[in-house]
């Protein structure tokens, strides 16, 4: 007996008990009498039972469904190809489900690829056939557009910036719901951040030169590559609330050589601060600024050159 069968029928039970309240016997199956409280739940049991095993449930709350997997829309078998008109019905099928974006990427590829056959592709016209491929094709894409867009979560030298606006101005050829849902998942997360944060507006606001000066605390000789030994760095911040950040020098092979913290920065738009290092070897280095929550607002990267040394 199927689940589902089974359901309705103790659902039917419980509501027959529900209304006449027990006391009956069906074949081998006795039934006492029950209070009053017990006949109300029951009932309201049973016809929450009846509701789920016709299915009602699972469309109203699509949560309690076993699986999110939505059956599949090519059935071929590799012996009897289908003939003209029955391919024809499949592509038809397809191009609806591409235009519906509850259809997942994966699996709509995983069914275009079914009619990817010498077989089929006899059945096709030519441009049938090349909507196929381009099909197949922009799948193929946006899946590994997505899958890199996901992996910028674990990549620790883009700032909130650089994630904020990747995930915000991602150029996907098809995006479907869940795609969509995660796209502004990310997009509200790294916003979130810049607004509660310190944060730059300009990738010009954090940079390497030669000197700050420091009645105006403006930069002078903004560079990234140096023939002195002394590298400044300067920032213009904006800052929501006061806040402690901390700054990483690091050498070419992402070795942390100095790491000043905490620098405390007071609520304001246009923050500016400044520090220097000084160096004893030539090569190439970088820079970062972390705010108080350890995510990376800035970085730079510099050289400095032998003739510095000289």
């Amino acid at each position: 007996m199927q689940t589902e069968t089974m359901i309705l029928l103790i659902g039917m039970l419980m509501v027959f008990i529900g209304i006449f309240g027990g006391g009956f016997e069906i074949k081998e199956i006795k039934v006492p009498k029950v209070n009053n409280l017990s006949r109300i739940l029951g009932f309201f049991a049973g016809v929450f039972l009846i509701i789920w095993s016709q299915g009602v449930l699972k469309e109203i709350l699509p949560n309690l469904s076993d699986s999110s997997t939505p059956d599949p829309l090519v059935v071929v078998d590799p012996e009897n190809a289908p003939d003209k008109e029955g391919v024809a019905k499949l592509v038809e099928e397809l191009e609806t489900a591409w235009n519906d974006p509850a259809f997942e990427n994966e699996f709509l590829l995983a069914e275009y690829k079914k009619l990817d056959t010498p077989e089929i592709h006899e059945q096709l016209s030519l441009i049938e056939k090349n909507t196929l491929l381009n099909r197949i094709q922009s799948l193929q894409k946006s899946i590994e557009a997505f899958n890199a867009l996901q992996s910028l979560e674990e990549n620790g030298t883009l700032t909130i910036s650089e994630k904020r606006d990747a995930w915000q101005n991602a150029e996907i050829d098809r995006i479907s719901t869940k795609d969509a849902e995660e796209i502004n998942t990310h997009t509200k997360k790294y916003q979130e951040m810049l607004e509660n944060w310190s944060s730059l507006s300009a990738r010009d606001d954090f940079l390497t030169c030669r000197k700050v000066d420091k009645n105006s605390n403006q930069p002078i000789g903004a560079t990234s590559t140096f023939d002195q030994k002394d590298v400044w760095v300067w920032a213009k911040l904006n800052v929501p609330q006061n806040e402690n950040l901390t700054m990483q020098w690091l050498d070419n092979n992402g070795e942390l050589i100095k790491e000043i913290k905490p620098i405390k920065v007071k609520k304001s738009n246009g923050y500016r601060t400044h520090y220097w290092k000084n160096f004893d070897k030539p090569g190439k280095y970088e820079v970062r600024l972390l705010n108080s929550q350890d995510d990376l607002i800035a970085r730079q990267e510099f050289e400095v050159t032998e003739y510095a040394f000289k």
